[in-house]
């Protein structure tokens, strides 16, 4: 039984890590960096007028942009690596 349910949780990160490489590769990189200094603009802005609350949950943003942008520079140079292999 414990085997089964690893086996099963184990596919699905496999597949959600499948979905998230996949959706990832179609956005380019320049476009997380952009995101994240969006984010960090519009967090000043929401700042500067008083709304702290809501600067800090769109601060918040920025650095989610950036891990997402480096996962899908990483994933670019594993696939022209593995091309480079073949």
């Amino acid at each position: 039984m414990r085997n089964g349910l690893f086996e099963s949780a184990t596919e699905y990160g496999k597949s959600a890590a499948h979905s998230v490489e996949t959706t990832a590769s179609k956005i380019p990189a320049d476009a997380y960096l952009l995101g994240a200094l969006g984010s960090i603009g519009v967090s000043l802005g929401l700042k500067l007028i008083g709304r702290d609350r809501d600067a800090e949950f769109v601060g918040h943003w920025a650095p989610t942009f950036l891990i997402l942008g480096l996962f899908s520079k990483l994933m670019e140079h594993d696939r022209q690596t593995r091309r480079q292999r073949q």
